[in-house]
């Protein structure tokens, strides 16, 4: 326990996880006697892994497929988004990447979310330097990929649009055997 005491020092955020640290593991009898100085990480740095972290637990990629009505072609929406009961970290997020931050009422929760092409960028950039750990690394590298054939003008031909409908469909879907679909994505 202490070993990972250590590994977490100085690495926690968020006042309430830091609390549950100190309170459910430090002040217990085994602890008390260690003198262990515990700290909170105030910093604004997120120019290294603690994100990608925070993301594999809360975050998700999302592809939407707008069609509008005076409009020929469909619009196509990449979102990164975050949920939170505070705005304390998202505003953090939204520094480092851009983006937006928003709030819904009904369940009295923010939400940080990459909607502009710009966030998009920024978001790829970091995940591509710092990787996520689970499973919601084939959703971000779907979404990636959806991303790169926006780039490439790809989604305006009907093609392309299959393309990104297909990989849609396998976004967020986290089978035990993915290779059939990855190798579908592969194919397109």
């Amino acid at each position: 326990m202490l070993q990972v005491i250590n590994l977490i020092n100085g690495k926690l955020r968020t006042k309430h996880r830091f609390d549950q640290v100190v309170n459910n593991v430090l002040n217990h009898n085994k602890y008390t006697d260690q003198n262990i100085h515990f700290t909170l990480d105030s910093s604004k740095n997120l120019d290294n892994h603690w994100l990608a972290g925070f993301s594999d637990a809360d975050a998700s990629f999302q592809i939407k497929i707008i069609k509008r009505i005076n409009r020929n072609k469909p619009e196509i929406r990449l979102n990164y988004q975050i949920d939170q009961k505070s705005d304390l970290l998202l505003n953090m997020i939204k520094e480092y990447l851009g983006g937006n931050i928003g709030y819904r009422k009904s369940q009295d929760t923010f939400y940080y979310g990459s909607t502009n092409f710009g966030s998009a960028k920024k978001v790829i950039e970091y995940f591509d330097q710092y990787h996520l750990q689970s499973r919601k690394h084939i959703s971000y590298l779907r979404w990636r990929k959806v991303y790169r054939l926006i780039q490439d003008k790809e989604h305006l031909t009907e093609k392309g649009l299959s393309k990104i409908i297909k990989i849609k469909s396998l976004l967020n879907r986290h089978e035990e055997d993915t290779t059939t679909q990855d190798k579908v994505l592969t194919k397109i």
